[in-house]
């Protein structure tokens, strides 16, 4: 469903909804480009909605956001636990004066005058995880990642690669604006397998993919259950990556809500494809880092939606430079 206003002074607003999603474009009346607009210019209106803790996270937190600049009370229930993207936005929107309560509902109260205040942002600690992985699994790899977002609602990558024998070390440990970062430190070692669900799939979701190619590499069997979601990101990821790795001779049973990894078989390289979804494409690149022969990814351009400069840094990495 699509809804167009006109905003005096700003130009025309498309609300396009969809099952998990609404996008608002701004067509600046003068020139018909898109231009970052003040949400004060117009009147918002708070309303209440359901949401679960499967829909995602960007989206939540995006709204959150907007319903501080709302003109009376808005409140979002949430039919299941608060999802975990909504905790880390909980600890910004806090620092800087917006009125929320967390728990099973969040309630923000109008505050058009927010705080502001110096914010140091910390490396992602998913992109951060492609190189840990790749570190791990290619022999005689050492490698050193700093300030990274160590929050304990984002780091179940370094939870799932320590129950997997990773050599794996934090240093410069501190809390820098709200978030906790550190340094890590990971070398290549021998893995085994292990399970990764419950609780701690909302704190690695997105690492997910990588965690399947890890378990390519670890002796014995690795199950990734409860994490259903991957059917609906970029692409349906269980299908993805079982697909594309067992391509490169991997063995690999999808299952509903994840996979079950045999490890401890030797890749090799193929043709495969990235279907059009960033995580997949970097996961892969870490695959055939370690795999026999060489590798072909289709669609690898897709890195450039959240990591542009991914194959560069790779090179870096590989050349010492």
């Amino acid at each position: 469903t699509s809804f167009t206003y006109f905003v005096e002074d700003v130009g025309t607003i498309s609300l396009n909804f969809s099952s998990l999603f609404y996008f608002i474009s701004i067509e600046n009346l003068n020139n018909n480009e898109k231009e970052d607009f003040d949400f004060t210019y117009f009147n918002i209106i708070g309303f209440e909605y359901s949401i679960s803790g499967y829909e995602n996270n960007n989206f939540n937190s995006y709204d959150y956001w907007l319903y501080g600049f709302c003109n009376n009370k808005s409140d979002t229930a949430t039919a299941d636990p608060l999802p975990e993207g909504e905790k880390r936005t909980d600890r910004i929107s806090s620092g800087l004066s917006s009125d929320t309560a967390g728990g099973w509902k969040i309630t923000v109260r109008p505050e058009p005058h927010l705080t502001g205040r110096k914010i140091c942002v910390p490396g992602d600690i998913s992109s951060a995880a492609y190189f840990m992985a790749a570190a791990a699994i290619v022999p005689g790899s050492e490698v050193l990642i700093s300030n990274v977002g160590v929050n304990p609602t984002r780091n179940g990558i370094l939870k799932v690669m320590r129950a997997m024998g990773a050599d794996i070390s934090l240093s410069d440990e501190k809390l820098q604006g709200f978030e906790e970062t550190a340094s890590i430190l990971v070398r290549s070692s021998s893995l085994h397998g292990t399970v990764i669900g419950g609780s701690l799939i909302p704190t690695l979701i997105d690492e997910l993919p990588v965690c399947a190619v890890l378990a390519c590499f670890a002796e014995g069997e690795t199950v990734i259950r409860d994490a259903r979601e991957l059917r609906v990101k970029e692409s349906d990821r269980i299908a993805v990556m079982t697909e594309e790795l067992n391509k490169m001779g991997a063995d690999i049973t999808p299952t509903e809500d994840g996979m079950i990894i045999r490890g401890g078989r030797s890749l090799h390289g193929a043709e495969v494809d990235a279907h059009a979804d960033h995580r997949a494409a970097m996961s892969l690149t870490v695959a055939a880092l370690a795999a026999e022969g060489a590798t072909t990814i289709r669609g690898a351009e897709c890195v450039g939606i959240s990591y542009p400069d991914f194959f560069k840094d790779l090179d870096r990495l590989r050349t010492g430079c």
